[in-house]
């Protein structure tokens, strides 16, 4: 399919100014491209406000499971506990405090200082800081003694699960439309869904939560994915797009309702913690009572909507376990052979073997008791 003219401004396209589009946003794990489909003030401008948006949203997932992106790593994000304590989730899956905490006492004619930094580099700033204010400080000293501690949650984050809405909306309705355009169809017949992104005042009624029916047929046990579905339908001159992110959000989208093309069913997914396609079989199973309750907003049912967010978050929490798992083990590991003054390309005794293990098992400690559920 020759696309002569960008989707979205209709500036014609040339050697100067076209360029490739994510279908899935590669910010929340999308690799698949297409080109031709926009000019790249477009790709631009929608990048940094829809896309945007839509990775924001689902950047604790992101974190969570460790998607793979093709430039940088997911932002850290900001969370809080039930209670208020707040964090920032890393790309690994760990947390750090919100904020560097200091105290400064007075007892007499001393102060005592106390600081918890986030990174070594922050303590490691700090400490001349101080050092500057008291000289008589043994900075190395402070260094050498300065400790990295691992804590664990004693309580729940509170997550919010709240996805969509015009920019977001507009992202998704994009990713659909890249994918017709992939798949051989002309983006600017898509009139349904070209008039919704390209025109601000537009309502949404091109599109809407969809968890009336699960579309998918037998969804991968342990696996989180993101798809997009074509689905023509001759009968009823209609062409739908269907689009799931994370297992969790998923979209039915019209975009056209003139459509004269041939029966047409096409499916794309891929796991974004590991950016390989996932082979899953998606049924066109909506009645027209379906498909005009999702497009007006009531797409759902509170029992099929917490039954979908109950599965993803599932394999959230189950992935992100594991990754913790590793983190811990990962940690314990260099701490052990820290502690010992190991270095690469030391040989390993028996003895110092069993030092090792001991001493990895000690630094593992506190992972071990926080998943018994012993509170320190």
């Amino acid at each position: 399919m020759l696309n002569t003219n960008c989707t979205l401004c209709s500036t014609q396209l040339t050697d100067e100014n076209k360029t490739k589009e994510h279908i899935i946003p590669n910010s929340i794990g999308g690799w698949d491209e297409v080109e031709d489909f926009i000019c790249v003030s477009c790709n631009s401008a929608t990048g940094d406000k829809w896309d945007a948006e839509l990775a924001a949203q689902f950047n604790w997932i992101a974190l969570m499971i460790g998607i793979i992106r093709d430039r940088n790593e997911s932002p850290p994000k900001l969370v809080s506990t039930v209670s208020g304590e707040k964090f920032l989730l890393q790309n690994d899956g760990s947390m750090l405090p919100a904020k560097f905490k200091y105290q400064e006492l007075k007892d007499g004619e001393q102060t005592k200082i106390s600081f918890i930094a986030r990174t070594p580099k922050e303590a490691k700033k700090k400490i001349e800081e101080i050092a500057k204010r008291f000289p008589q400080i043994d900075k190395d000293k402070l260094l050498e003694n300065a400790k990295i501690k691992t804590s664990y949650l004693n309580e729940p984050l509170h997550i919010d699960m709240n996805f969509g809405g015009p920019l977001a909306g507009r992202s998704v309705v994009k990713t659909a439309l890249a994918f017709a355009f992939s798949r051989g169809i002309n983006p600017h017949s898509c009139e349904n869904a070209k008039n919704f992104v390209c025109d601000e005042t537009a309502d949404s009624s091109c599109y809407g939560l969809m968890y009336l029916a699960d579309v998918v047929k037998i969804r991968p046990a342990n696996t989180l994915f993101h798809c997009i579905a074509l689905f023509g339908d001759r009968g009823r001159n209609r062409l739908f797009a269907y689009v799931e992110y994370f297992g969790l959000a998923r979209w039915l989208i019209e975009l056209s309702k003139n459509y004269d093309g041939p029966e047409l069913r096409e499916v794309y997914a891929i796991d974004p913690s590991t950016a390989l396609s996932v082979n899953i079989e998606v049924v066109w199973s909506l009645t027209d009572e379906m498909i005009e309750k999702t497009l007006n907003g009531y797409g759902y049912t509170d029992e099929s909507y917490m039954a979908a967010i109950t599965s993803s978050m599932d394999e959230v929490m189950r992935r992100n376990k594991e990754r913790g798992l590793s983190n811990a083990v990962k940690s314990s590991f260099f701490a052990a052979g820290e502690k010992l003054g190991l270095v690469e390309g030391d040989t390993i005794t028996p003895d110092i073997s069993r030092k090792f293990s001991s001493t990895m098992v000690e630094e593992l400690m506190p992972y071990i008791l926080h998943q018994m559920g012993v509170r320190k």
